[in-house]
């Protein structure tokens, strides 16, 4: 898909704004696509309220211990 680095991170957020249990399922294969743990870890603050399971997904991905640096940094950076 041409520009879908462009694209990702519209659909995560339209996806982020929604609760139902299909638009969940997107949303985490969405997550599956984005390269940067770093950036991952954004998105899974931005939308924690509607969607603290994104958090789950990265620690089970086996990326979370190259993240562990990282967030306090998101942590700080959000309050």
């Amino acid at each position: 898909m041409p520009d879908f680095d462009l694209f990702l991170p519209d659909w995560i957020a339209l996806l982020g704004k929604c609760t139902d249990w299909r638009t969940k399922r997107l949303l985490e294969e969405a997550m599956s696509m984005i390269q940067d743990d770093f950036q991952a870890l954004i998105v899974a603050r931005d939308h924690a309220e509607n969607h603290p399971e994104l958090y789950k997904q990265i620690l089970e991905s086996g990326k979370s211990h190259t993240l562990v640096p990282c967030i306090n940094v998101v942590y700080l950076t959000s309050t």
